[in-house]
């Protein structure tokens, strides 16, 4: 009768851990599935979409361009820069105030000058995402110095190279 009873204890013992492990892989399957759908979601909704590619876009100014006009058009960067970064379009800029030095030829000459292009002088960067070039080039023509006489150059920045450590 004691084996009898220790049986029964073992068989109700193992129904527990049973009920136990059955209850926990339930609730694994249904937290994997409940991952898994807006994963699916996404990856179908975004199947056909093609991956950003960043771009510089070199922002040029007329040596006529005063400092007025540059705090006359700052709002209208502030307001640029906000809703590119509500957008996702927006990475980084930075200003390059004042001049810059220029090292050329063989004999590394050294100058503190500003290259100028078309008598304008680069005084921004600013890095956005795209899908295509013809997608930057329509979001660079949104740009505030333009009405002042003013540039934008459009490249696309190539995929980062990758630097193995010897």
């Amino acid at each position: 009768m004691i084996f009898y009873n220790a049986r029964k204890n073992f068989k109700g013992n193992f129904a527990v851990k049973l009920n136990r492990c059955m209850k926990t892989l339930h609730f694994a399957l249904l937290f994997s599935i409940g991952l898994l759908i807006p994963y699916v979601s996404f990856a179908q909704t975004h199947q056909n979409h093609q991956p950003m590619k960043h771009f510089s876009l070199l922002v040029r100014v007329p040596l006529s361009y005063s400092t007025e006009i540059a705090a006359k058009a700052f709002p209208q960067w502030q307001a640029l820069i906000d809703d590119w970064k509500a957008k996702g379009i927006y990475v980084f800029s930075f200003a390059f105030p004042g001049e810059g030095y220029t090292v050329t030829g063989s004999a590394k000459n050294i100058k503190k000058e500003s290259v100028l292009s078309d008598n304008r002088r680069v005084v921004s960067q600013v890095v956005i995402r795209a899908e295509n070039i013809d997608q930057a080039v329509k979001l660079a023509q949104d740009i505030p110095v333009l009405p002042y006489d003013g540039a934008v150059e459009v490249r696309e920045i190539p995929q980062p190279l990758t630097f193995v450590k010897e």
